[in-house]
Parts: C-alpha cells; sequence; structure tokens
C-alpha cells in the first residue's frame, strides 16, 4: 500500500511538473505573439519608411535652397532614425526571456523596454505632426511643384486638413493600441507569479 501511494505521489508531481511547464511554454507563446504582431506591422512601416527615404535621396538635387535641403534632411533623419528605434525595442521586449531569469529581473526588463518603447512612441507621435509640417515642402519639391503653398487652391488647403487630422487620429490609435499590448504582455507575465 505505502508503495502504491509513493508511485501515485511520484506520478502527481510529475503531472504537476508537466502542467507547469505547459503553461509556462502557452504564456511563452502567447507573450511573443503579442509582439510578433506589433513588430510585423512596425516592419512594413519602416520598409514605406526607407523606401520614401530613398526617393528623397535619389531625387536631392530638386532641394535647391538651404530651406528645401533642411526640410529634406529633418525628414530624413525622422524616416531612417525612428523605426530602427521602434524595432529595436520591440525586439528587446519580445525576447526577453521568460524562464532564464528570476520573476523580478523579468519584470524589470519588461518595465524598463515598455518605457522606452512607449516614450519612443510618444515622442514619434509629437515629431510626426512636425514631421508632416516640415516634409510638405519636400514632397512638394518632389511632385514638381516649385511654389509650394503659394499657389494652392482651397481643395488642397481642405486635403491638406484632412491629411494632418487623419494622422492625429493615426497616433493617437497606434498609441492606444501600442499601451493595449503592453497592459496585455504584463497580464501575462503577472500570471507567471501565481
Amino acid at each position: 500500500m505505502q508503495k502504491q501511494w509513493k508511485a501515485m505521489n511520484s506520478r502527481l508531481e510529475t503531472m504537476e511538473i508537466i502542467q507547469k511547464n505547459q503553461i509556462m511554454e502557452m504564456t511563452k507563446k502567447k507573450y511573443k505573439n503579442q509582439f510578433k504582431k506589433l513588430w510585423n506591422i512596425e516592419f512594413i512601416g519602416a520598409l514605406i519608411c526607407y523606401g520614401v527615404a530613398a526617393w528623397i535621396v535619389i531625387d536631392f538635387q530638386k532641394f535647391d535652397s538651404p530651406f528645401y535641403r533642411a526640410c529634406a534632411l529633418l525628414t530624413l533623419l525622422f524616416l531612417a532614425v525612428l523605426p530602427i528605434l521602434v524595432l529595436g525595442y520591440i525586439s528587446k521586449i519580445k525576447n526577453i526571456s521568460l524562464s532564464e531569469t528570476s520573476y523580478k529581473e523579468t519584470i524589470k526588463k519588461f518595465q524598463k523596454n515598455k518605457n522606452r518603447l512607449l516614450a519612443t512612441q510618444q515622442f514619434s507621435g509629437v515629431a510626426g505632426v512636425l514631421i508632416f509640417f516640415v516634409s510638405m515642402p519636400v514632397f512638394s519639391k518632389l511632385f514638381g511643384n516649385d511654389n509650394s503653398f503659394e499657389s494652392l487652391k482651397m481643395s488642397q488647403y481642405i486635403f491638406i486638413a484632412l491629411t494632418f487630422i487623419a494622422v492625429l487620429l493615426l497616433i493617437l490609435w497606434s498609441v492606444k493600441k501600442y499601451k493595449g499590448i503592453m497592459a496585455n504582455a504584463e497580464k501575462l507575465l503577472q500570471e507567471l507569479d501565481e
């Protein structure tokens, strides 16, 4: 009878370990999937940014005054640097090891990278609004309009205003989505401690 109890106890302990490992693996998968979608979207955005940056570099000779060159360089800087920062922080968060470090260490790494990513997102939102206006003369030159804002029609002003509103709404929506993803990931991490 004692042998049977020991055998049953051993099987229960083994099943408990297996169950904990399965829960850990499922949690890791859910955690990584949170950031995989985000990384893919940001990667596509980065490709678009680099495509536009390449277009600006190729046609840089069109910027014939210091004003246009300065606007083009600021736009290039924005298009080149922010995608690298965002993708880097997403990768750091996505690749945090959930099983190799302690729970406290994992949360600490997550919080640090989460705060950096959200700060970068908020900065890019504010910078995006500024770049919207800085890039207007750049795209005006790229599309062959030398007069920039001097010869715009009322319908073009309305289009610019509507585009600006759309950009603002997109920025607000993306910050909200980022915060939601971070909250879900943090919740998954807290489940590991339970």
